[in-house]
């Protein structure tokens, strides 16, 4: 079975989490991977932070930006990267815990 642009809001919606930008709360799919470890790794002693990115609904979010404050799921993030995805469709959100 194959899902279409018109299926996104309901799986964002069904599957998501909360995302929350200021007054505008929209969901969003957040996925948390850890970086193998080893020399080439970014940090200390080729120690890598985990990464989160979460991604939402283009245009759902207008005023995202880089540096942006982002709660995610409860959580406080600092945004470091905005990229849209190959369909257009969906946005991914590169995060770090924190505040700016």
């Amino acid at each position: 079975m194959a899902f279409g642009s018109s299926d996104i809001p309901a799986m964002l919606e069904l599957l998501g989490v909360d995302v929350v930008l200021g007054d505008l709360t929209v969901k969003g799919l957040k996925d948390q991977s850890v970086p193998e470890l080893g020399l080439a790794a970014p940090g200390a002693g080729g120690v890598s932070e985990s990464e989160t990115v979460v991604t939402i609904f283009t245009g759902s979010l207008p005023a995202i930006a880089v540096g942006s404050s982002l709660t995610v799921d409860g959580v406080a993030f600092v945004v470091r990267s905005v990229r849209p995805m190959e369909d257009g469709e969906l946005t991914q959100v590169l995060v770090r815990r924190g505040t700016p």
